[in-house]
């Protein structure tokens, strides 16, 4: 079996994400075949760990990696926010070419940098296919001891933006045009209490 994320661990309450439009069992919110652990706000902030299946994912100083195995049936309908699927985490490191190692190293593909961020503060970006979700990979070109490993955020495809943005309301920024061509996103406020930030994002437009 190929490397793929099979969990994210999240330190936000199952109760939050339940007010948020979606379901929930217990501590696990299925997106696709991913699930999303929900260990609760004494956890810390934000996405503070992942599991991995087929692989035991990539070694990263700072971010809690295991293996899991048995993943079972992926979720096929939509969340009552309308949230089908992770579509991106966002993974930033100290440089762009060790975040790229770490994922070459347990065979996942990082993908090729482009540039991005300003003259002072220059960024590559990759995208790295890990199963049903893909990480975006960010860091310096050169390496920055000053910069720590993070898993900083994530986007939420789902499939009807306009009807997200009715369930959620003031909770969610204007939506837009994504960078993704063809496809409308969104942010939650921080006023909405998750520790992480998520964004949601619209399947491809006509």
């Amino acid at each position: 079996m190929s490397p793929r994320i099979a969990e994210i661990h999240v330190a936000d309450d199952s109760e939050l994400w339940r007010d948020l439009g979606f379901e929930v069992n217990g501590e696990r919110c299925r997106l696709r075949s991913i699930d999303v652990v929900l260990t609760g706000a004494d956890s810390g902030r934000g996405i503070h760990g992942w599991a991995w299946t087929g692989s035991d994912g990539p070694t990263i100083d700072g971010i809690p990696c295991t293996r899991v195995d048995g993943r079972g049936v992926g979720v096929t309908e939509p969340h009552p926010n309308h949230s089908v699927g992770l579509f991106y985490v966002v993974l930033f490191g100290p440089s762009w070419d060790a975040a790229a190692t770490a994922l070459s190293d347990v065979g996942v593909d990082p993908g090729e940098p482009r540039p991005m961020g300003s003259k002072d503060q220059p960024r590559l970006r990759s995208v790295a296919d890990a199963g049903d979700v893909e990480i975006e990979v960010i860091g310096p070109p050169d390496h920055d001891p000053s910069s720590a490993w993070r898993l900083w955020g994530s986007i939420v495809e789902v499939d009807d933006i306009d009807a997200t943005a009715a369930y959620l309301g003031s909770r969610l920024r204007s939506v837009k045009p994504a960078i993704q061509r063809g496809r409308r996103i969104a942010t939650l406020d921080r006023s909405a209490g998750s520790s992480v930030p998520l964004a949601f994002m619209s399947p491809v437009e006509s």
